[in-house]
Parts: C-alpha cells; structure tokens; sequence
C-alpha cells in the first residue's frame, strides 16, 4: 500500500510498503491511518525487533512530486527499510520519500559502535 503523511494537513511523505499478507490476515485500509507498528503489535503480535536502514537524497518523479505539493527541483529523502521481527523474518519492506525542507535527520550513537581501538586513535 501507499499512503500520503500530513502534518497539520500538510503533505510530508509517502510512504509506499509491502508486507507479508500472512502476517497481516483481514488488514484494512481504515486501519492505516496511524502507526503501522502499533497496528501491527496490538493487532498481530508483530514486534519488530531490527531493521536495515538506507537514507539517500532524490529529486523524486512527477507523481510524489505532485503529492507533497512540491517543485520540480525540491530535494526530498529516499528511506528504505526492510525490517524484521524478534525472530529474524522479514515483516516490512518499505519505500518512503520525504520533503527535504520539512526534515532533519538525527542519530544517538553509543556503546557498540565504538571500539577502543577506534578511541585510541581519535584521541
């Protein structure tokens, strides 16, 4: 499915994402107005437990372009995920185009990520 985000009525996103219809049993669309990882943990017991994230810039094409009532020469930001459950399968493919105008990206980084080898030498 696809779905156009507002905020204040205003277009943010479109969201377009494919999910096992095993998973997802009698999904509707009224019920995709709101969070889709609410949905799928109250309504399927669906956690997500990890997910592979890429972001990238694009000039989308003409028809999100349309949608979130932007010029043709507005950068946006591409995501894609794909995101599986505690038990390791894929639960959520999704492809999403945000206005480059109304987002900034953000990241904690700890712990893990930061060896001491790779402090020993940035310090």
């Amino acid at each position: 499915f696809t779905r156009l985000r507002l905020a204040s009525n205003d277009p943010m996103a479109v969201e377009t994402v494919w999910l096992p219809a095993r998973f997802v049993p009698g999904l509707e669309q009224s019920e995709l107005d709101g969070s889709l990882y609410e949905l799928l943990s109250d309504r399927y017991r669906i956690v997500t437990g990890a997910a592979k994230v890429s972001i990238e810039p694009v000039v989308p094409e003409p028809r999100i372009r349309e949608l979130l009532a932007i010029s043709a020469d507005q950068a946006c930001l591409r995501i894609r995920m794909i995101d599986s459950d505690v038990r390791g399968r894929i639960i959520m493919i999704a492809n999403c185009v945000y206005r480059g105008d109304r987002y900034q990206l953000s990241a904690d980084i700890s712990g893990a990520a930061f060896t001491a080898g790779r402090a020993r030498r940035a310090g």
